[in-house]
């Protein structure tokens, strides 16, 4: 797409990331390969995406995620990832940034799991927001997030995120809404290479959105991934390779009006 069709697209979500769009989306590659889809799946930024999936892997996790939505680097988003277990319960630690000098945003976040039973776990988090706009005040506060986990059979894994559930707002004179997200998904282990995800997103006093995903593994070194998104009409797909303690996610999504995104993320997983 040209760069004077699509500046009014990226205007748009300029505008709309006063309103914290940056929460209304998950953080990590692996997340994002799926459609976006992170309520009902295990991987790196569970702090964010939810804490119910923190503890999930005993073992320390370290991940970085970058990622250039429609090629555009003033909107690169880039992440740092730091999980593990310490007593009985799952911990982690995120740290995104987003956007660039003109409109960036920062979120801080930290969040604790712990398993109630073999089937249900419950995580909760403390996120800080700041977004920085050029010549203007910063906006900042706290948001909290509640997560669950419930695994009905082996087969069946479904996941419930809340996002600002007290309903934050930033600290101005007149206060601006943070914004309030549910999720709620599901995950279908069809065989044990093949899984289907599914997940319902809804933001205050707005209509709800549902995406769609399949992930195929080929043994424990390699799996493949694709997404759709419903409301927004983007495709995801990209690969993940597994070597020893080491994990990188490569792959790209595609809307039909803006273009292609390109993300990348690198995990390391030490005992």
């Amino acid at each position: 797409m040209k760069p004077q069709k699509l500046a009014p697209y990226l205007a748009f979500l300029i505008c709309h990331s006063l309103h914290a769009q940056i929460l209304n989306k998950p953080f990590g590659t692996q997340n994002k390969l799926l459609g976006d889809i992170s309520s009902v799946y295990a991987a790196n930024f569970s702090s964010l995406n939810n804490p119910a999936f923190l503890g999930s892997n005993p073992n320390m996790q370290l991940a970085l995620h970058h990622e250039i939505p429609y090629f555009q680097k003033s909107l690169a988003t880039s992440g740092l990832s730091v999980q593990a277990e310490i007593k009985k319960f799952g911990y982690g630690f995120s740290l995104i940034q987003s956007g660039s000098e003109h409109f960036k945003q920062h979120i801080f976040s930290q969040g604790l799991a712990k398993k109630i039973s073999d089937k249900f776990w419950v995580g909760v988090s403390i996120n800080y927001l700041i977004t920085s706009m050029y010549s203007q005040n910063k906006l900042h506060n706290f948001y909290g997030s509640v997560g669950l986990k419930m695994q009905l059979n082996p087969k069946i894994l479904m996941g419930c995120h809340v996002v600002n559930p007290s309903a934050s707002k930033y600290k101005l004179e007149q206060l601006q809404p943070i914004g309030q997200f549910l999720q709620l998904g599901i995950a279908y282990k069809f065989t044990e290479q093949i899984s289907f995800l599914s997940e319902y997103k809804t933001q205050t006093k707005s209509e709800g959105n549902l995406s769609f995903a399949c992930l195929y593994q080929i043994k424990n070194e390699i799996d493949f991934r694709f997404g759709f998104d419903k409301e927004l009409s983007f495709f995801t797909s990209g690969i993940r390779i597994n070597r020893k303690n080491m994990h990188w996610v490569i792959g790209a999504q595609l809307n039909r009006i803006l273009g292609t995104s390109a993300s990348a993320e690198w995990s390391n997983i030490r005992l």
